[in-house]
């Protein structure tokens, strides 16, 4: 719904790098009316908060820029890392009004695994993080923390944080 004539724009994840540029950038544009709400104000770990930002509010434009990026932190609180990370884009998907139009945003990257140029930094380590994980299997971190749910990847728990073991990894090619 317009307001004053102007596209309404809903940004979650106000705070994250991301956001934080969105915001920036969106003072040098008065065409649209954007709304910015940081991780309390739009809690992506929480149904009740997906569907009141989303079923509540008159907005054209939905961007989900949130997400839970701390890598130590989400291998000790690896359930909200996941709902963050992967549940909301369901939550967002069920609750966002049909003349909602959604634009989901990740930082999450893939690695180009060059079989010419393999990632030196890696060749030595034989207990390896999340991340590292990902860049190995070519694959999201959002798509690790989905296997390990699923008990399709080997982890183990060291003081806290997660590990996987290089040899573990291999097995999942044979």
């Amino acid at each position: 719904m317009k307001i004053n004539n102007r596209i309404h724009i809903l940004v979650s994840g106000s705070q994250g790098q991301l956001g934080s540029e969105l915001r920036a950038i969106s003072k040098l544009n008065k065409e649209f009316n954007i709304s910015f709400k940081n991780s309390r104000q739009l809690d992506l770990s929480s149904e009740e908060s997906i569907k009141e930002n989303l079923t509540t509010k008159n907005i054209d434009y939905f961007i989900n820029a949130g997400a839970y990026t701390a890598v130590d932190l989400a291998e000790r609180n690896e359930q909200q890392a996941f709902k963050v990370n992967s549940e909301a884009l369901n939550l967002i998907g069920k609750h966002a009004l049909p003349t909602t139009q959604v634009i989901h945003l990740s930082s999450d990257y893939v690695y180009n695994l060059d079989i010419e140029r393999p990632l030196l930094e890696l060749q030595s380590k034989e207990f390896l993080t999340v991340d590292d994980t990902s860049k190995i299997l070519n694959i999201s971190r959002s798509t690790i923390w989905r296997m390990m749910k699923e008990d399709q990847i080997k982890y183990q728990r060291l003081r806290g944080r997660i590990i996987f073991l290089k040899s573990d990894l291999y097995e999942l090619f044979q």
